[in-house]
């Protein structure tokens, strides 16, 4: 695990998670693999899948837009939530970690490694249906 040198001093453990070991041994030798947008918009039935990736969420407010080719710009109203889905990004390629934070600011202390360690142990199971081999990133 390691420790943000930053102003922040928080403990953070970036995780990279495989259900393939020698994808995960790949990775330490240097090599990356991506997979597209709509890769991971369409596999819902795993935990790495996610609807909403590669889309903009607003709640409500004033969206800016305009039509492609045009030069015009206009506004539109949304009175409650909007999903605006960017198809021209489908095939644009992610690298997916998983995040592990911890909420204080202090100096790396106890606390700071327990809640990291809370928080892995409650997602343990989402983890291991992801894979079985998991290489951690230090930051």
């Amino acid at each position: 695990m390691a420790a943000s040198d930053g102003s922040f001093g928080r403990m953070a453990v970036l995780v990279k998670i495989y259900d393939n070991k020698d994808y995960a041994d790949d990775f330490r030798d240097g090599l990356l693999y991506a997979n597209s947008v709509e890769y991971y918009r369409n596999i819902e039935e795993r935990h790495r899948g996610d609807a909403n990736e590669g889309v903009i969420l607003v709640e409500s407010g004033t969206l800016r837009m305009r039509r492609e080719g045009e030069d015009e710009w206009f506004t539109v109203e949304t009175a409650g939530p909007a999903r605006l889905t960017l198809d021209h990004i489908s095939g644009l390629n992610l690298f997916c970690t998983t995040l592990f934070l911890s909420d204080y600011s202090d100096r790396l202390e106890p606390r700071m490694i327990e809640q990291v360690q809370q928080q892995i142990a409650e997602s343990l199971s989402t983890c291991l249906d992801m894979g079985h081999h998991a290489v951690l990133i230090r930051v």
